[in-house]
């Protein structure tokens, strides 16, 4: 999961939102047993033991300490800030996309009305604003985007609220930067932009908290869809994954 612009969006971290600070999610890997196994107590010791840690720490927080270490890892992460990408210059009036991006960029903003002839590619609904990342408003920036369907859908967000209604719901990450993170969606299932479109495209699985944003997407009109579908031509989904490309700072 990309830890661009984390000052900014949803503020609960990791996937299924378990942590409620980036302070408290900079100590979680620190501390895991799949991850870095490290004790707190034994890293505090190997840290105010080097002369020059410990002049830093005394100057930024006044002492060395579990908090301390989560403060600086936090400070430093909330410094990783994505803005210069093509698609912020565009914004910014400096440059001008290409056809296909400037196509690829309509159809990410557009949620699909067939009785106007809109097309869309639905994004924007859940990848909002300049930040292409989910809502910061409560647990608005998490969804199910129909990885799974009922018998197999997984506790997400669910686990941290307890309320089934949240079950299958995971965080909508910023796409800053998407071209480089591969793999994609919360457990890595897709290796390519391509499998991405594909699974939004024709491999939506419904289940009863399938996000309604998702389920009324469709740029043929759900009469004519027989199921959850966009609809998009190859050469939409060509133009969305250029557009994905301008993101990159």
């Amino acid at each position: 999961m990309s830890l661009v612009n984390l000052m900014w969006g949803p503020q609960h971290f990791f996937w299924n939102g378990r942590a409620a600070t980036l302070e408290e999610q900079a100590l979680i890997p620190l501390q895991h047993a799949d991850e870095m196994a490290q004790d707190l107590g034994r890293l505090v010791a190997q840290l105010a033991a080097d002369a020059s840690y410990r002049k830093l720490f005394d100057t930024a927080y006044g002492e060395t300490s579990p908090a301390a270490v989560a403060r600086a890892l936090a400070s430093f992460e909330r410094t990783l800030i994505c803005s210069n990408s093509r698609y912020d210059q565009f914004l910014r009036g400096e440059i001008t996309l290409d056809a296909q991006e400037e196509l690829g960029r309509k159809l990410f903003m557009a949620h699909p009305d067939v009785k106007v002839s809109l097309r869309g590619a639905n994004c924007i609904d859940c990848h909002s604003q300049f930040l292409t990342g989910g809502s910061s408003a409560r647990y608005d920036g998490f969804s199910n985007n129909g990885l799974d369907d009922e018998a197999h859908l997984q506790p997400g967000l669910q686990a941290v609220t307890g309320n089934p209604a949240h079950r299958g719901m995971f965080k909508v990450p910023s796409l800053r930067n998407i071209a480089l993170t591969a793999p994609y969606m919360h457990d890595g299932r897709f290796k390519t932009l391509e499998e991405v479109l594909d699974h939004y495209d024709s491999g939506i699985k419904n289940s009863s908290t399938l996000s309604a944003l998702i389920v009324q997407a469709d740029n043929r009109g759900a009469a004519a869809a027989g199921g959850i579908s966009l609809h998009l031509t190859a050469g939409e989904k060509a133009a969305i994954i250029a557009f994905l490309h301008t993101l990159t700072d």
